[in-house]
């Protein structure tokens, strides 16, 4: 037998578990009896609602990521084809720019549109492993960083929890930094 419970508010999500009527009494009012499992039928019928709100979701979100793939995909070619078309101009305009400054070094490249010109920057490319070795080697450690960070997994292994409190074992103190949040979740397994 399925109970029902009158609720005064009305929520769309939950609009297909229950009946949905005006209450006269109540000046138009939207009133939703909600769904209320209390036999193992009427749990069964949840179940069967959950796995088939996760089955359809799957299918729509597979089908979502396809597009979302399909989109990125056109994406890339479209930034590809316009990176490609920028470059070629941009060594266009870089040729005009170096061949008109071995004519006047002081010229600069001024249009309505904009101004064209160089810099010179230096990259540095690291071999970090090779690097790290030679300032070792030659007493150089201030330039190595390191970084600090807790072992989590010994750290758990190494104190206790008590009511969500981390407390060192030996001695009881309590370890400032870190708190416990136990919870109790739902696992529904399908068979």
């Amino acid at each position: 037998m399925i109970k029902e419970v009158e609720l005064k508010t009305y929520d769309d999500e939950y609009k297909a578990f229950g009946e949905v009527y005006r209450d006269e009494d109540e000046n138009e009012e939207l009133v939703q009896k909600q769904f209320v499992v209390d036999s193992l039928s009427s749990a069964d019928w949840v179940m069967r609602k959950i796995k088939e709100n996760k089955d359809r979701s799957g299918e729509i979100i597979d089908y979502a990521k396809e597009e979302i793939q399909r989109l990125q995909q056109f994406i890339k070619k479209e930034e590809a084809r316009r990176d490609n078309n920028v470059a070629y101009l941009e060594h266009l305009l870089e040729n005009y720019l170096l061949q008109r400054r071995e004519e006047d070094p002081n010229f600069k490249l001024k249009t309505v549109t904009g101004t064209a010109s160089t810099r010179k920057s230096t990259s540095w490319n690291y071999d970090e492993d090779k690097l790290i070795d030679f300032l070792k080697k030659n007493d150089m450690t201030e330039f190595i960083r390191v970084k600090e960070e807790v072992n989590k997994t010994d750290f758990k292994k190494a104190v206790d929890v008590i009511d969500s409190v981390v407390v060192i074992p030996e001695t009881g103190e309590v370890i400032d930094g870190v708190e416990v949040t136990q919870e109790e979740k739902l696992s529904i397994r399908f068979s």
